[in-house]
């Protein structure tokens, strides 16, 4: 077997086995992205339904019942909070 044949096949076995490790490693960053984003979409819930608690409890004691404050809301800006 000539040279060129054990270099072509050798190099054919470490492009396969590259390949696999680039899809790898790709699909555990994907992973692991996804896992943070929701992670932190779970945190900004929790955040928002805090500022919901401060807000009314301030709302109470600082605003008249008639004003444009008491009318204002959260809610706009937190649509992937909802409870469903």
């Amino acid at each position: 077997m000539p040279v060129c044949w054990s270099f072509f096949f050798a190099h054919l076995v470490f492009s396969v086995l590259f390949l696999f490790w680039t899809v790898l490693v790709a699909v555990v960053l994907t992973s692991v992205a996804r896992t943070h984003t929701i992670e932190i979409r779970r945190f900004m819930c929790e955040l928002y339904f805090d500022a919901q608690i401060l807000d009314r409890k301030f709302r109470r004691s600082l605003a008249a019942a008639a004003s444009r404050e008491m009318k204002d809301n959260l809610r706009r800006n937190f649509h992937f909070c909802r409870k469903k």
